[in-house]
């Protein structure tokens, strides 16, 4: 912005005061048209526009930053929580006893293969039924059906 006669003196005295407020930068460059005052606040208003507007932009670009950081951090968690979930699924699937994983009220989440022939019934099918709806546990001498262990630890945890 040129403001006086010399194309800088303006420009820099308002460059020096751009803390002050108008009126005290007014007082101080006297030798300033008020045409060529405005002028030069305008182009402190631009200026001070444009310092925001790079302050946006590097706080902005710092948050990309740590989007991109973060979303790197979750794909490997991610990652490596699938490789577990797959290394039980084989271990789980793998055991020569009929396993059964239940929620806390009792409802079957996962049977492995030993299970499914044991209860008659595909994984598929049992998923989401309470478990004494599905195995239907005798006592071994009275051949009456007796409570799982299931309905005993959901009391426990109650």
């Amino acid at each position: 912005v040129v403001c006086d006669d010399t194309g800088t003196t303006a420009v820099y005295a308002l460059a020096l005061h751009d803390a002050l407020p108008i009126s005290s930068i007014w007082q101080r460059a006297e030798f300033v048209s008020p045409f060529l005052f405005w002028t030069c606040v305008a182009g402190l208003m631009g200026i001070t526009a444009y310092r925001s507007h790079q302050e946006l932009r590097a706080h902005r670009d710092h948050l990309d930053e740590m989007v991109k950081q973060r979303t790197s951090q979750l794909l490997v968690a991610n990652r490596t929580a699938e490789a577990e979930r797959e290394r039980l699924a084989a271990t789980f699937n793998s055991i020569g006893d009929s396993l059964f994983a239940t929620d806390r009220e009792g409802y079957i989440l996962l049977m492995n293969p030993v299970a499914e022939s044991l209860v008659g019934q595909p994984e598929c099918e049992a998923r989401g039924k309470r478990f004494d709806d599905v195995v239907q546990l005798l006592d071994i001498d009275s051949r009456q059906v007796i409570e799982g262990p299931v309905a005993e630890i959901g009391r426990a945890h109650v």
